[in-house]
């Protein structure tokens, strides 16, 4: 999850380009974390990844 944080912390949502390489590498870790077997830590943090990337592209609509 800390790369999440680092990712979203160094995006840039004004600059598109900035936002799409953000959303790609958050779309990579929610893939990397579907081909996890596991408990509901698994589950939630995926849905922390989603939650996260839906925030990310509403806000880099709304920049716009």
């Amino acid at each position: 999850m800390l790369e999440v944080e680092q990712v979203l912390a160094a995006a840039d949502v004004r600059d598109l380009a900035d936002a799409a390489k953000a959303a790609a590498k958050l779309a990579e870790i929610d893939r990397q974390l579907a081909g996890l077997k596991g408990n509901g830590r698994v589950d939630k943090a995926r849905g922390y990844v989603k939650e996260q990337l839906k925030k990310l592209k509403l806000a880099s609509i709304e920049a716009v």
